[in-house]
Order: structure tokens, then C-alpha cells, then sequence
């Protein structure tokens, strides 16, 4: 509800350029609130949610929001800017990325018959190989590679 609460209580009315006042900025967000929390309860319901399955549909939601990266930084950070300076491509995308990501977490879930402990371990394993590939980037020249090409350091690294 707080992902939700933010990304379309603030997103909404910023990719639209509604001008509110304050009353109706409190009222957007109090409907924003209401509504991911009515969305959110409507498909859990009837779900057996253990905590591994429950870390599994947030990292489905994290992966989501993060697969903007390596889309921006496939485009080229300035080439980005140039056609979404106001960054309302990358948020619109977001807003979509991050719920279909905790359904086809959830969806992988149930795919694949995983028990409480193993969608727990995939879950930690998606922060383990982000760690990892930090840990390969510094056993990288990667310090000079990224000041004589950032274009290319961050297409490789984000990849």
C-alpha cells in the first residue's frame, strides 16, 4: 500500500500535470491509499501467503521497479534525457512494471510448486547476485573504463 500510495498518489497527478490545491492533493492521495489497499487485499484474499511467498511477490515488485535501469542505460543516460526530461516515460513504465512484477513473482510461485523456504532463498538470491556483480565490477579497472566510456560502463554493468 506505501509503494502504491507513492508511486500513484504522487505519479498520477504528475504525469497528467494536474495542478491541485492542497485539499485536493490530501484527497488524491487518501483515494490512491484506499484503492491499492482495496486492489491489494482483493488478490490476496483467498491466497495462502507464507513469508517466503510474500518476499517472493516483493522481489517480483523490486525487480520490476529496477528493470528501468538497464532499459535507460541501454537507450544511453543522455539519449534518455533528451527524449524523457521530465522522466515521465521511465515513471509512466514503472507504474506498469512494478504490480506485473509481483504477479509474475507470484505466478512463478505457484508454477513452480515452491515451498515457503525456496521462494524465501530466491528471494535473498536476487540481492546476492546484484552483491556479486557489484563484487566483479571492482575486481574491474572499472574506475578508468567508466571515465573514458560511461555510455558503455553503464550498458555493461546495468546488464
Amino acid at each position: 500500500m506505501g509503494i502504491g500510495n507513492t508511486l500513484y498518489g504522487e505519479g498520477i497527478p504528475y504525469l497528467f500535470n494536474w495542478d491541485q490545491t492542497a485539499d485536493q492533493y490530501v484527497g488524491f492521495k487518501l483515494l490512491a491509499f484506499a484503492t491499492s489497499y482495496s486492489l491489494s487485499s482483493s488478490y490476496t484474499r483467498t491466497m495462502d501467503l507464507p513469508l517466503g511467498r510474500s518476499y517472493l511477490q516483493f522481489a517480483g515488485a523490486n525487480l520490476g521497479f529496477y528493470s528501468i535501469i538497464p532499459i535507460i542505460s541501454m537507450v544511453g543516460l543522455e539519449n534518455w534525457g533528451e527524449f524523457d526530461p521530465d522522466g515521465k516515460i521511465a515513471l509512466g513504465y514503472t507504474m506498469f512494471s512494478v504490480p506485473y512484477g509481483a504477479i509474475l513473482a507470484d505466478k512463478t510461485y505457484t508454477t513452480w510448486k515452491l515451498s515457503n523456504g525456496q521462494s524465501f532463498l530466491i528471494s535473498l538470491g536476487i540481492n546476492l547476485g546484484a552483491l556479486n556483480t557489484i563484487g566483479v565490477i571492482q575486481q574491474t579497472d572499472w574506475a578508468d573504463w567508466s571515465q573514458k566510456n560511461p555510455e558503455n560502463f553503464a550498458r555493461w554493468t546495468t546488464l
